[in-house]
């Protein structure tokens, strides 16, 4: 089967070049040898003359460093941000926050491998992005099996010849229940699909990405793993140990170039059914929302989808086994 060579880029910056002068301390960079670390020219000329003026004061001279003077910076190339020609895997994909993050890593270049449980849901985005000319694939996939996980990234493989990313959203989810009358099955369903489905697909993909030296891994946790939302016992669980796989992957894999970092979003008005919008449900929903800090639900493709792109990215090469709250400061009712 024939796919897309071309993958379309963002229409403009993730960051504005930088056009004022500017002065660059030279100092060695993480892993490209030197790199350049700008500073203001009031920030180094006022801390330049504090310490000629604490030096004359020692009687001890002062001799300030060299500095390499830059009129443009091009913020974009020194932080890599640019995800072009990356094969990325991104499970439930075909809607809310997954469909976000397919679009954003769409517009950074990337090559995309998709998968969700409907079909119809796959063939739309599928559309979607041929006709924005970016290389996919998709495939009909439940992450619970561990068989799944490695079926995904063989086709990945057989579609792209290398696996750069792999984004684990896909989780299913119960109605809210109290602690009490949670069943089995109940816990069963998110933990199949949460931590364990998350760990077939992380050892699916890393043969591929420790081959390479590199490797890139989003996970996805929740608050209420922190908070203890009344109601979701089971999903809070299953999020807190992605959480610590996530922790675990990160200290293992690290050495391999390989790095995990989990995302807890707050994006949540996708899951409100049509229809309910005076309801209890719709009712509580807002009221969660008066005390929150920015006041609104997270945008699936505005708010969460560039924290993830930039977690897949060279800029985030220094970060790993962290867990990032994108939820505009909720957690902080807590």
């Amino acid at each position: 089967m024939d796919w897309p060579s071309r993958c379309v880029h963002a229409s403009r910056p993730l960051v504005r070049p930088r056009t004022r002068q500017s002065f660059d301390c030279e100092r060695p960079g993480p892993s490209h040898g030197r790199g350049l670390v700008p500073l203001s020219t009031s920030v180094l000329f006022g801390s330049l003359g504090l310490l000629g003026l604490l030096g004359r004061i020692a009687n001890a001279p002062f001799s300030p460093l060299p500095a390499i003077v830059s009129d443009t910076m091009d913020v974009n190339h020194e932080i890599e941000t640019n995800l072009s020609g990356r094969v990325i895997i991104v499970t439930g994909g075909t809607r809310g926050i997954g469909l976000g993050i397919v679009r954003v890593l769409a517009r950074a270049g990337a090559k995309l491998m998709i998968t969700g449980r409907k079909p119809a849901r796959l063939e739309a985005v599928s559309e979607e992005l041929t006709s924005q000319d970016v290389a996919h694939a998709t495939m009909a996939a439940d992450v619970g099996e561990s068989r799944t996980a490695a079926a995904v990234a063989a086709a990945t493989l057989e579609a792209f010849g290398q696996i750069d990313g792999l984004v684990a959203n896909a989780q299913s989810f119960r109605p809210v229940t109290p602690l009490a009358d949670v069943t089995e099955a109940d816990f069963d369903l998110v933990l199949e699909t949460g931590p364990k489905g998350t760990l077939f697909l992380m050892q699916a993909v890393l043969p591929a990405m420790r081959k390479q030296g590199r490797g890139r891994i989003v996970t996805f946790g929740s608050s209420m793993g922190n908070t203890g939302a009344p109601g979701y016992g089971p999903y809070s669980a299953a999020k807190e140990a992605v959480r610590s796989l996530t922790r675990t992957a990160a200290r293992e894999w690290g050495q391999d170039g390989i790095t995990v970092n989990c995302v807890c979003p707050a994006s949540v008005a996708h899951r409100m059914p049509v229809g309910e919008e005076n309801s209890e449900r719709a009712r509580a929903f807002a009221e969660m929302y008066k005390d929150h800090p920015l006041g609104r639900d997270g945008d699936p493709e505005v708010d969460i989808a560039p924290v993830v792109a930039f977690l897949l990215s060279d800029a985030s090469q220094y970060m790993t086994g962290q867990t990032f709250m994108v939820d505009g400061g909720g957690i902080m009712r807590a």
